[in-house]
């Protein structure tokens, strides 16, 4: 007997199913028969169940709003990487069939544009998904796994690549961090040296001033590096 369908996940032909077909009905109370899932098994089913909710939810959502984006962190809060960050998913409608894809925007800085005040400072754009499930399973790998070097959120590939790149091409001694001294090319506006999440880790604390002077808003990043 197979197992009765608890949840569904993407299938190739765009269905929902996490099980195949039920050759079987579903016993009843009576028959007295209890499958045996471990803890971690229904942990794994939880979330599952979880993504299927959610990846409902967006769709919906994004078919009816081809223009707007889903703001994956309004009710949440996600940290990638020690920095607080904001979500967001997009539909690429102009593809058939339908793209889906994410950005993520660090919550706590704002940059300067054309005389404003913006607040989409942009740490990563995901591939397309052919479906919203596989983009939700991608954000946890990204979240679980990618680190940032200065305001880039990289794989643990691109990691390798760009700390290699410093090694043969060093950053100077006197591009540290004011805070945790680690080496960084990013720095305020008042050109005093500090990373990206030594920068927010300071904002959520409310010292939003530079640690050196104490001339700058931290939360405000400089036009250009």
């Amino acid at each position: 007997m197979s197992l009765p369908i608890l949840f569904s996940i993407p299938s190739d032909n765009g269905e929902y199913q996490l099980f195949g077909p039920v050759d079987d009905p579903i016993p009843n109370v009576s028959e007295q028969r209890i499958y045996e899932i471990s803890k971690s098994e229904m942990i794994n089913i939880r979330k599952k169940t979880v993504l299927v909710q959610l990846s409902t939810i967006i769709e919906t959502y994004l078919e009816s709003n081809k223009e707007d984006s889903y703001n994956l962190t309004k009710y949440t809060l996600s940290i990638i990487d020690e920095v607080e960050c904001e979500i967001f998913v997009y539909l690429d409608y102009h593809e058939n069939p339908y793209n889906y894809y994410y950005k993520i925007f660090a919550k706590n800085i704002e940059y300067e544009s054309n005389g404003s005040l913006e607040k989409d400072f942009l740490l990563y754009e995901s591939a397309c998904f052919t479906n919203v499930f596989f983009l939700l399973e991608n954000i946890k790998k990204v979240e679980h796994t990618y680190k940032l070097l200065d305001y880039y959120l990289l794989s643990p590939e691109k990691m390798l690549e760009a700390k290699t790149q410093r090694a043969f091409i060093p950053i100077h001694s006197d591009k540290v961090c004011s805070v945790c001294y680690d080496s960084t090319l990013e720095y305020t506006i008042c050109k005093h040296s500090i990373c990206l999440k030594c920068r927010d880790k300071c904002i959520v604390q409310g010292k939003t001033t530079c640690p050196i002077c104490r001339g700058s808003n931290l939360s405000i990043y400089p036009n250009t590096l």
